[in-house]
């Protein structure tokens, strides 16, 4: 089998346009025809959308969760939420207490210790 021969010959591949606007003319009307054909689809299918999302239809409900929830009256429901907060309050209260508390200890073994015991900066 014989081997290839280095050839001397270059090949060069160009490719030119004689307009040069023809890329964004195309673009242009592109935009315009897909605008058009998106709008008219949907000002087609809108009223069959909306009457699924809006009518009896058993296929598209809410969730449970929602359904379930019937109107509150705006004062009972901040009434609920100064509760929620004072909860809050008296929770985050104990904790930091219950922390202070292991804080002393720690520091009262460390006087106990000398200065091998840990040191809280």
């Amino acid at each position: 089998m014989a081997s290839p021969r280095p050839s001397s010959a270059k090949l060069q591949v160009a490719a030119r346009s004689s307009n040069r606007d023809s890329g964004d003319s195309n673009f242009v009307a592109g935009f315009l025809v897909g605008g058009v054909l998106m709008g008219t689809l949907g000002f087609l299918f809108a009223p069959q959308i909306s009457k699924v999302l809006l009518g009896d239809d058993s296929r598209l409900r809410l969730p449970r969760f929602m359904e379930d929830e019937a109107p509150k009256d705006p004062e009972q429901t901040k009434q609920d939420l100064i509760e929620r907060i004072a909860q809050l309050n008296a929770s985050i209260d104990e904790v930091a207490s219950q922390l202070k508390v292991k804080e002393e200890v720690v520091v009262m073994a460390g006087m106990k210790g000398g200065d091998d015991g840990m040191k809280i900066m």
